[in-house]
């Protein structure tokens, strides 16, 4: 299944820029969709490598378990562009849901924090 994506011109564009070109999307046959909650981050002077994980249980009381499910690579200039991408809709979703919590911050009192503010806020702009 393909799908193709318009990119609305705006008429205020500057005309240095030539028009977005239309994008054409497809499945390859060995897409997959992954859940991780461990990334390891890799750069050279070529290419940014995340490896994604899931962390299990505990093995000891200082360690845990990481199962590796893939690797992603790609240039400095996606993974930049990747990375501006994911501050907006991070900023969005906190707009929406509350702060999201540092990894070492009570997961409870974030909840309630959480939960209060969702009650009030109102849904995030749709990309």
């Amino acid at each position: 299944m393909s799908m193709i994506r318009k990119h609305p011109q705006s008429a205020d564009e500057d005309s240095h820029h030539p028009p977005q070109a239309d994008r054409v999307v497809s499945r390859s046959p060995t897409f997959v969709s992954l859940y991780t909650n461990d990334v390891q981050v890799m750069t050279s002077p070529w290419d940014l490598r995340m490896i994604l994980g899931e962390l299990g249980d505990p093995v000891f009381p200082t360690s845990v378990q990481v199962l590796q499910l893939g690797e992603i690579r790609m240039s400095p200039q996606i993974a930049k562009k990747l990375t501006m991408i994911l501050i907006d809709q991070l900023r969005k979703y906190e707009q929406f849901y509350g702060v999201i919590p540092s990894p070492d911050e009570d997961a409870g009192a974030h909840m309630r924090k959480t939960l209060a503010h969702s009650a009030s806020a109102t849904p995030p702009e749709q990309p």
